[in-house]
């Protein structure tokens, strides 16, 4: 993991002045994570019917670091709030179906419980908080209702800079109790930027990390996606990829779904829904060195892989001296 430059300190520095005060419990509780155990929650699904698993035992996983076998030292299995950043994409192509899109996010707030927390962060040519986290689903409403999508500038979203940026929002004001989440709401078309002012994929897989965030998507339609496919994906250059939602998915234990406009604010409910409950599992690494580096992570679950579906984060970096 690189260190943090300045680059990355002058955009954390902006991102407090967008987001104004930090809330009292978050200036006199400053997060303190501990560098020997090692926490990871993790979402188990049956293969066939994509239904969660409930009544697991701490006997059920096995835990493989570097292809080493760890041994639990902490698991359960409880409800906790959300801290929730909404990435909402507002480029062009997603301007005739925003409407509708909107409604149903003001539908969405409704599926929210008092200890639940949402922001939303707003993405096209440009990223920016217009609503910081807060647990009043009328300054949330609000947001929505005044929000002008056509502020930010029509061409496709920086994905990599956006998801950062929702990771830096989390670091500063969310609930350090909380179970942190950003939801991706776009038509996963997005481009790539050399422009130092943005940061890169690197930069965002550094700061999910930390946060220790589960990134989701909920994947709009868009009839050209097909034919930007290679260039989106980066294939000719895999260095210049604009990134992909699904990969994000995948490396932080979240999951995707397609889905419309009109049907958005359901899947969104029953996303924060399936992320409520989720197993923890936590061990002491048998690896004492505080090298800094990743360190890659396979969760399984039963004697049968072919039974479930587990889903958490592909890994950590290690404590640094």
């Amino acid at each position: 993991m690189r260190s943090v430059t300045s680059r990355i300190l002058a955009i954390l520095a902006t991102v407090f002045l967008e987001i104004g005060l930090v809330p009292t419990w978050a200036q006199d509780s400053p997060i303190r994570l501990t560098s020997e155990l090692v926490v990871f929650e993790v979402s188990v699904f049956n293969r066939n019917t994509n239904a969660p698993v409930d009544g697991l035992s701490a006997a059920d996983f096995t835990i493989i670091e570097d292809g080493k076998p760890q041994t639990i030292a902490q698991f359960g299995k409880e409800e906790k709030p959300l801290s929730v950043m909404v990435v909402l994409d507002t480029s062009k192509t997603t301007h005739k179906q925003f409407e509708a899109l909107r409604q149903r996010l003001l539908e969405a707030t409704f599926y929210l419980r008092p200890s639940d927390e949402m922001g939303i962060l707003v993405t096209a040519e440009r990223t920016e908080l217009i609503c910081n986290f807060t647990y009043d689903r009328r300054e949330l409403s609000k947001a929505i209702r005044e929000l002008d999508e056509r502020k930010y500038g029509e061409e496709g979203i920086f994905l990599h800079d956006a998801i950062a940026r929702a990771a830096l929002a989390l670091k500063v004001a969310a609930n350090p109790a909380g179970r942190r989440v950003i939801v991706v709401i776009s038509d996963n078309v997005a481009q790539q930027s050399r422009h130092l002012d943005r940061l890169d994929a690197e930069d965002a897989q550094t700061l999910l990390s930390e946060v220790g965030a589960t990134v989701c998507g909920l994947i709009l339609p868009n009839p050209g996606a097909r034919l930007r496919e290679a260039w989106r994906r980066g294939l000719a250059n895999p260095t210049l990829s604009p990134g992909d939602l699904n990969d994000y998915a995948a490396q932080t234990g979240g999951e995707t779904v397609r889905t419309t406009d009109a049907d958005a604010g359901n899947r969104l409910g029953e996303t924060l829904n399936r992320l409520r409950a989720r197993y923890t599992v936590a061990w002491v690494s048998s690896n004492p060195n505080r090298d800094g580096k990743f360190r890659k992570v396979v969760i399984r679950v039963g004697s049968s892989l072919e039974s479930y579906v587990v889903k958490t984060r592909r890994g950590y970096f290690a404590p640094r001296e």
